[in-house]
């Protein structure tokens, strides 16, 4: 193509007489351009005129079931969920896999959650034909709690649908969140495999008293967020944990799904690490407790507390795409570094390819 440019300023040149500095710049200028646009398409977009897709979020706190929720959706073969879309390496790969024709999240100095709707485009862009239902995870901390009357609008306005988990044992759910942020023994493990028991956890008092009056104001969001928006679905933690069929049959129908409720529920599970009395679970947890007693969170300690064993036992386990990638080394990689994203892509739109 720069060949042929340069032809023809030349003819240009010889026939007219024209400064010849003019015409050859047009010739780089035009042929750098055409190379960009080839450098960009670093992967084949699939074309999806005449289809459509059910665009949904989960939208969720951190230890609340949502990774095993859509991990569950992504059992189905005609569904798509990308987990936590809102974090800067996951953006970057995303874009980059769908070939979009701008590069706002790799150079982008902003933190991606000022990107959020951006991210929403982004995110729940059909990827394939035969992909009927396309989504994310969005959790409050990341953007979503921020923007959530310009969230709402959006949402409304495109027509997304809304699935709100919500985890209503704020007790359970911060001992949950601490050890996992502070790597008190593995977040997950298949089942089968042997694993040691997590250890008693030096939760301080001061980090309870601050996760639940944060989760209060989560909570008030979330609700918020599921009454406001014109497609919702309101999915209580502690009930999605102990009738999961129930739940799933009415998501197919929330998002339009066709196929068994068997297909979604199956796959090799992970088992739950931090179950039990609180008492085995928190260090030192009557001289907190007693701290505890005398927050405006009392009564709710007390009834967090009695979430007998068994129910607890009953809590998700992580399954299917999540298990492979953690089951395969060779796959690893995609879940640690944001790549997940593309093995996604892959074993759902053969097309893409790597």
């Amino acid at each position: 193509l720069l060949v042929g440019l340069f032809k023809i300023g030349s003819r240009a040149l010889d026939s007219q007489k024209i400064a010849g500095e003019g015409m050859w710049m047009l010739g780089l200028a035009l042929g750098a351009q055409l190379i960009s646009a080839a450098w960009h398409e670093e992967a084949p977009r699939v074309q999806t005129e005449g289809s459509s897709s059910v665009k949904f979020i989960i939208a969720s706190t951190q230890r609340s079931g949502s990774t095993y929720l859509g991990e569950l959706l992504n059992n189905g073969p005609n569904v798509i969920f990308y987990r936590e879309l809102f974090m800067r390496n996951n953006f970057a790969i995303l874009e980059r896999a769908l070939s979009m024709n701008t590069t706002v999240f790799r150079n982008s100095e902003e933190y991606p959650y000022d990107l959020w709707s951006e991210g929403l485009d982004l995110g729940l862009e059909q990827p394939c034909a035969e992909m009927k239902a396309v989504g994310f995870k969005w959790m409050m901390n990341q953007g979503l709690e921020a923007n959530m009357d310009k969230a709402i609008q959006k949402l409304n306005e495109q027509s997304i649908r809304v699935i709100v988990l919500e985890r209503t044992n704020f007790l359970r759910q911060a001992i949950s969140e601490y050890a996992m942020d502070t790597n008190n023994g593995p977040v997950h493990a298949h089942a089968g495999e042997a694993t040691t028991k997590p250890n008693s956890v030096d939760v301080p008092v001061e980090y309870f008293k601050y996760y639940f009056r944060r989760h209060e104001q989560w909570s008030k969001g979330l609700r918020n967020l599921a009454e406001k928006t014109k497609l919702s679905m309101y999915i209580p933690y502690e009930e999605f944990v102990q009738d999961k069929q129930s739940y799933i049959t009415q998501l197919q129908e929330f998002l339009q799904l066709g196929g068994n409720t068997s297909d979604i529920l199956q796959g090799d599970h992970l088992q739950k690490l931090h179950e039990g009395s609180i008492e085995d679970l928190v260090t030192d947890w009557a001289q907190k407790r007693e701290v505890l007693m005398q927050t405006e969170f009392a009564d709710r300690v007390k009834l967090w507390e009695q979430d007998d064993t068994a129910a607890a036992s009953k809590q998700p386990q992580i399954s299917s795409a999540i298990s492979l990638i953690q089951e395969d080394s060779s796959l690893r990689r995609f879940h640690d570094d944001g790549h997940e994203h593309l093995w996604l892509l892959e074993r759902k739109c053969p097309e893409y390819r790597w």
